[in-house]
């Protein structure tokens, strides 16, 4: 449970960190790089911290991070139905 809060505070920072130039719309770019960085970090950090054979490592990131979008689409959706009182468009 431990290396799994170390993996995911360390690989999103950049991320976290990135959101900061959505403000500026001609600097989004840099924020889409600390993302893909932040995916790097996620995929070294599974490699070093977590005891994935060698053969189930790419298996296992696609995985995490699938099912981190199928969260975030639940948090999303059930977030606008009680802020906006109604189903997403």
């Amino acid at each position: 449970m431990e290396t799994a809060l170390k993996i995911s505070v360390f690989s999103m920072t950049p991320a976290w960190i990135g959101g900061i130039f959505l403000i500026i719309p001609s600097l989004s770019i840099i924020s889409m790089i600390a993302g893909l960085y932040g995916l790097y970090l996620l995929f070294l950090g599974i490699k070093q911290l977590k005891d994935v054979p060698e053969d189930k490592l790419l298996t296992f990131f696609i995985a995490t991070v699938v099912l981190a979008i199928v969260i975030q689409f639940i948090f999303y959706t059930v977030i606008r139905a009680i802020a906006f009182r109604g189903p997403m468009m």
